[in-house]
């Protein structure tokens, strides 16, 4: 399990490198001006080319990439040039928010995908299959600001249940309120995954109610419904492990653009705010703690599957 371990932390390694090159290379040729916010009506030509000789903006691509990721490596993140604060005090603020968001819609999927998954199983072309399989058909279709926007009109605008922005109501510092701000935003970021696990779900439960454990368990009177919540289940949500690492990226992605919707003080709120207002130190820090994410729960995953099943750690 260690060696698995290192093996990926080494390959690992060389793909933050890679995302690194790639995202500053983008940057730098992105329209936009990160000295436009520090210029005021009153700046001079002369100021303004000052300015951006300070920055270090006029050197070329290359010293600019090597002096920031050497700074990088000393623990140094930089300075935001929107708001004049250390980015990785901003970033250590916003990370819990995402963890949080993130891993609640990632249990919800899971769970309701699975639950779902098994009732479409038990009876494959019923109406529960039936409306499953449509639900699921429509989930994957359906673009997920669309959803959020949705959400809001519903919910917050005309029925008024739940807030429409933040994490927290002003004044309000309760688990109650926390849990009302998050239902939105993690019915939206898990509609796509739950969809994904049921079919997957399903699809396994059905091959594995063809095995011989399963005519074994009836003949001994097991309970349908521990045959198929506790054996079969279980059996089937082994390789689920590879699809939840592979919904990582699009959850990753989908906390961006949810986080923008509602408001919500995380990560990706903050990479978004830091595109439009051209903060190079800031998109260069969002963008490599998302990839370390990325690349952190799929080395979980791996992890996952060796100890679940030790053949991989042979394989290996």
């Amino acid at each position: 399990m260690v060696r698995l371990i290192l093996k990926r932390i080494l390959q690992a390694i060389p793909m933050l490198v890679a995302v690194s090159i790639i995202s500053f290379m983008l940057i730098q040729i992105a329209p936009g001006d990160p000295v436009s916010a520090y210029i005021t009506p009153e700046s001079q030509p002369a100021d303004i080319e000052l300015m951006r000789e300070k920055m270090g903006l006029n050197d070329s691509i290359i010293t600019q990439y090597l002096r920031w990721s050497s700074s990088l490596l000393r623990g140094d993140w930089g300075y935001s040039y929107s708001n004049h604060r250390p980015v990785a005090e901003q970033i250590v603020e916003r990370v819990p928010a995402t963890l949080m968001l993130m891993g609640s819609a990632l249990l919800v999927s899971i769970v309701s995908g699975a639950f779902l998954g098994v009732l479409s199983a038990i009876k494959p072309g019923g109406w529960i299959d039936r409306l499953v399989s449509l639900g699921s058909n429509i989930a994957i279709s359906i673009p997920g600001f669309w959803l959020a926007m949705v959400l809001l009109y519903l919910f917050s605008l005309k029925l008024g249940w739940l807030p429409s922005i933040g994490m927290r109501s002003i004044g309000v510092n309760t688990t109650t309120d926390l849990l009302k701000h998050m239902i939105m935003p993690v019915i939206v970021l898990s509609f796509q995954d739950t969809a994904i696990i049921s079919r997957y779900v399903r699809s396994r439960v059905m091959e594995e109610l063809k095995e011989d454990y399963v005519l074994t368990e009836i003949a001994y009177g097991a309970k349908k419904s521990d045959i198929y919540f506790r054996s079969v289940l279980r059996n089937s949500l082994l390789p689920l492990i590879t699809i939840v690492g592979m919904s990582l990226p699009r959850l990753l992605s989908g906390a961006f653009i949810t986080e923008s919707i509602f408001g919500w003080p995380g990560l990706g709120q903050l990479g978004i705010n830091a595109v439009l207002r051209y903060d190079y130190s800031m998109i260069m820090a969002t963008t490599l703690i998302a990839s370390g994410l990325v690349i952190l729960g799929s080395l979980l995953a791996d992890i996952l599957y060796g100890v679940i099943d030790p053949r991989i750690q042979e394989l290996d």
